[in-house]
């Protein structure tokens, strides 16, 4: 069957300078008039559709390249003189062969990437996915599950791009799972510095100064919710960090190639910050792994005190990798974006 699927206007309206597309109404369309078996090609077309779109907004300084697995779009050169799709597809082998009965690779239509050429451009594109935040964090790329799941960074800045495409790729790979913020991040950090290099593991004793004044009761639920990644402050960075030192505490208990830790990741679940399934499965307590580091305190996680607590990816998935099921999402929901500062 030949799938076409029609490019309304309607479906791409321009919000902030941008087509936001209307994925819900896009997968009722499909929904209803495709055979199950051709929504991959309908899928695609949809992103085409879209990234087209984008595009044109940008004018004719970006163009749309595709492999196997991956729709790119980029400003001109860029998949030239830097081979991003063949990165991609490398990085996606080794990230599924690392993170084995972990990561998944499932879902309709390709791993769409935007690059864009200026800081400007990357900020005012992202901004969307933030509607009730003042200020948002520096960053040089984000994964955003809203709508067709997609990561975006620029070329524009001292970063390289590698480190970053790495990074949002786990993130895409790993969306499937109700993970918390700090495993996330922390298996992100982990597989940018197996196969890029960057994000090394360092502690020194300033840093271990830094985390002992800035972390107690209230904000250790800050960073087991998932909160703290977003704050505008230095508990962003010392949140990242602290998700190293807990993948590199934990790695001394048990390789993270074993079977003890696949378990772990996965039935872990933003709900407890993963709490039961370290103590079921790595025989560990969070809030002992912490108190090794910190010192004594009131480090285990209290779901109970959280406020605003971002949603499993797995609530925002409908029947594939890349649609929101909540289509009414609420503003938290749209602003739960997993990013590298």
């Amino acid at each position: 069957m030949e799938v076409i699927l029609p490019n309304r206007d309607e479906w791409f309206a321009d919000n902030e300078g941008f087509p936001r597309p209307d994925w819900c109404s896009i997968w009722d369309w499909i929904d209803s008039n495709i055979p199950k078996s051709d929504w991959f090609e309908a899928w695609h077309q949809a992103s085409l559709m879209w990234l087209g779109r984008l595009k044109g907004r940008l004018k004719d300084e970006y163009e749309i390249s595709e492999s196997r697995n991956f729709v790119l779009l980029a400003p001109k050169n860029v998949e030239q003189d830097k081979k991003v799709t063949a990165f991609l597809e490398s990085t996606l082998r080794q990230v599924l062969v690392a993170l084995a009965d972990m990561a998944a690779d499932e879902g309709y239509g390709k791993h769409a990437v935007l690059v864009f050429g200026t800081l400007d451009e990357y900020y005012a594109y992202i901004a969307h996915f933030y509607p009730d935040c003042r200020e948002i964090n520096m960053s040089s790329g984000v994964f955003l599950h809203d709508g067709y799941m997609h990561f975006v960074t620029t070329v524009d800045g001292q970063r390289q791009l590698a480190p970053v495409l790495v990074h949002e790729l786990t993130h895409d790979c790993l969306a499937h799972l109700p993970l918390p913020a700090w495993l996330n991040e922390g298996l992100a950090m982990t597989l940018e510095n197996a196969i890029a290099g960057s994000a090394r593991f360092e502690l020194d004793r300033e840093s271990v100064e830094k985390h002992q004044a800035f972390w107690d009761e209230e904000t250790i639920q800050e960073f087991w919710s998932g909160q703290s990644f977003h704050r505008t402050d230095d508990g962003a960075e010392l949140s990242y960090h602290l998700s190293q030192v807990l993948m590199h505490r934990i790695h001394f208990a048990v390789s993270l190639a074993s079977d003890r830790f696949r378990a772990f990741v996965q039935h872990s679940d933003y709900k407890d910050a993963g709490d039961a399934a370290a103590r079921q499965y790595l025989n560990l307590d969070l809030a002992t792994i912490v108190e090794d580091f910190l010192g004594p305190g009131h480090w285990a996680p209290r779901p109970e005190s959280w406020k605003d607590t971002p949603p499993s990816s797995t609530e925002v998935v409908k029947d594939a990798r890349k649609m929101t099921q909540r289509c009414a999402a609420t503003n938290l929901e749209k602003a739960f974006l997993v990013f590298r500062t």
